[in-house]
């Protein structure tokens, strides 16, 4: 948690809920669906280092650095695939870690029933890559980014973010 906290000094962001309906102060959690919490766990834990915490029977809590948390549903054969454009993503601290991360990926693609496994690219401000797992999920194992020092322009990354990933999307369907 050392690193969190010295990568990430402003995690927290006032909520402005002053003209909404509801007035949430915070986003605690999201879900995805897997066919097998054993088999997901294991890619969560072993290769992307995330922490898994079992809480009711069909379902486990995965968490990496910050509190909010993504709850794995185990659906068996009900899985409804992801598309890449509905991703988690994953930072880690330079561009060698990434490149290190992708190579991991192809490396251990059987192993892990990794699906595909997207070239690094430099897009929306990141350089990046992404992969669909065992569980057609793009993420939480499917972006793994290294945020350049200049990344504090996040609105501008945000506006190119949308038609980068047009392309994305069109190069996954072909």
């Amino acid at each position: 948690m050392p690193q969190t906290r010295e990568m990430i000094q402003d995690g927290i962001a006032d909520a402005k809920t002053e003209n909404s309906v509801v007035k949430p102060y915070v986003m605690s959690h999201g879900t995805m669906e897997c066919y097998s919490l054993k088999d997901s766990r294991r890619f969560y834990e072993e290769f992307l280092g995330l922490e898994c915490v079992r809480h009711a029977k069909p379902a486990m809590v995965v968490r990496c650095g910050l509190k909010f948390h993504i709850v794995a549903v185990e659906v068996g054969a009900a899985v409804h695939p992801c598309n890449v454009l509905n991703h988690w993503g994953l930072d880690v601290g330079s561009k060698e870690e990434v490149d290190k991360a992708h190579q991991n990926a192809l490396k251990h693609q059987d192993k892990y029933k990794i699906r595909q496994v997207l070239p690094v690219v430099m897009q929306h401000g990141v350089y990046s890559f992404y992969m669909e797992d065992l569980d057609h999920n793009w993420s939480p194992d499917a972006r793994i980014a290294s945020h350049s020092s200049d990344r504090r322009g996040a609105p501008q990354a945000a506006r190119r973010h949308h038609a980068e990933d047009q392309g994305t999307a069109r190069l996954l369907r072909q």
